[in-house]
Formats: structure tokens, C-alpha cells, sequence
């Protein structure tokens, strides 16, 4: 699994840039994606007594790592604020977000 940022500093250490941090001669070894929110979602659920609605997801995908966000119920503008780390073997990697409808699930 990618390292993750402990949060812990040594307190005699020189202070450090980001740009002490980059080395252009390596690739990266982690994407961190943070997935905010979507808007105005087709609605796949519906329903003659109540709004037609969706329970929208997304599937991350990047280097043979799939990752899914938690589901929001009922809603065509979620909001996730979730944050997923993916391994990055090469920087040319493409990630792949999709947001299936739920009803193909099941």
C-alpha cells in the first residue's frame, strides 16, 4: 500500500518546501483524489408517489486499483468529501471515474 503522510515533524529538521519534496528524476507513487460532489444526476429510480431520485456512487480506477465512494441515497447533487489514495506506478497512468446507476447493480 502507498505511504501514508504520518503528521509527525522532528523538531531539529530544516524546514522544507514542497519543492525539497519533488524529485522530477522519480515517479510519483501515490494519487490522492479528493471527490467532492456531482450535480444534476439523471434520476434512475422512479417513483409516482415521491421525486424520481438516484443513489449515486463513483468507482475510482488507476494502475488495476478499483476503489468506490459510499453511496448517497436518494439524491441527484451529492456530496461525497471523500478522499482516496491510489498507488501510481507511472505519472502517464489515467484515472478513470465513472458513475453507474445503481439499478444496473442489482
Amino acid at each position: 500500500s502507498p505511504p501514508q503522510p504520518s503528521g509527525v515533524e522532528d523538531e531539529d529538521a530544516s524546514p522544507r518546501s514542497l519543492a525539497d519534496d519533488l524529485d522530477a528524476s522519480r515517479p510519483p507513487n501515490a494519487l490522492h483524489v479528493h471527490l467532492l460532489r456531482a450535480r444534476k444526476l439523471p434520476a434512475v429510480d422512479t417513483n409516482v408517489l415521491s421525486k424520481n431520485s438516484s443513489d449515486p456512487f463513483v468507482v475510482l480506477k488507476c494502475c488495476g486499483v478499483t476503489l468506490k465512494s459510499t453511496a448517497r441515497h436518494r439524491c441527484l447533487d451529492p456530496e461525497w468529501g471523500e478522499t482516496f489514495v491510489l498507488p501510481l506506478d507511472d505519472e502517464t497512468e489515467t484515472l478513470e471515474l465513472t458513475a453507474p446507476p445503481r439499478r444496473l447493480l442489482w
